[in-house]
């Protein structure tokens, strides 16, 4: 069993972002390790490697920004291995990695400060089983919301899928996902059941005239 000294665990922490789709979770990692950065600061900053949506080598978000990752992984031990070298370890789409509550645990125990963004839940508004893991282990969780996709009135706390795929590592934007608040969510589909695949129980699209699924897919 590793041993950590009493003045690495004082010292550690580990901060959750989380929320929905388009909800500013990558730009808020951003803010976090560019202030980190200004601070000097040494930021280890990791990326899923198969989120190649606006940047092959960088995070990056939905509406352009981007910051350059160290790292572009799918396995985090990896990253274990230099993690000894930084201050601040920062993950984006965290809730693709397995392993990651122990990883931050371990990290965060060494004296460094972990930062992960991460969704809320899945698409079915399942969690993901590692961030429902690390939430008991953050000092901090931050919950963004959306505006919702559909009433363009509410909060959005939730991701709904357009595409009818049942995968749980679907990386997409907008032409997949939108984010919707829950009366949206439930406005179709009342009975409990939360697949919003397919196009006939698609509480964003239906219900509504021609035109305008065509412009909330837009």
């Amino acid at each position: 069993m590793t041993r950590y000294s009493d003045y690495d665990c004082l010292s550690g922490r580990i901060d959750l972002i989380c929320g929905p789709m388009f909800s500013g979770k990558s730009t808020e990692l951003i803010r976090l390790v560019r202030r980190f950065s200004i601070a000097e600061k040494r930021c280890l900053v990791i990326k899923w490697a198969d989120d190649q949506r606006y940047s092959v080598t960088g995070v990056a978000t939905h509406t352009g920004e981007q910051l350059e990752a160290n790292l572009a992984c799918k396995d985090l031990e990896g990253a274990a291995q230099v993690v000894g070298m930084y201050d601040v370890v920062a993950i984006d789409e965290g809730q693709f990695f397995p392993g990651l509550a122990d990883f931050c645990e371990r990290t965060a125990n060494m004296g460094k400060h972990v930062i992960v963004a991460a969704l809320s839940g899945k698409w079915s508004r399942e969690p993901f089983p590692e961030v429902a893991k690390l939430m008991s282990m953050c000092e901090d969780v931050t919950m963004l919301k959306a505006v919702c996709k559909r009433c363009k009135n509410r909060d959005a706390a939730f991701s709904a899928r357009l595409t009818e795929s049942n995968s749980d590592v679907e990386i997409g934007g907008t032409e997949s996902y939108v984010a919707v608040c829950r009366k949206c969510f439930h406005s179709v589909s009342r009975s409990g059941t939360e697949k919003l695949s397919a196009k006939a129980t698609n509480p964003i699209t239906d219900g509504l005239t021609h035109m305008d699924a065509q412009a909330v897919e837009q």
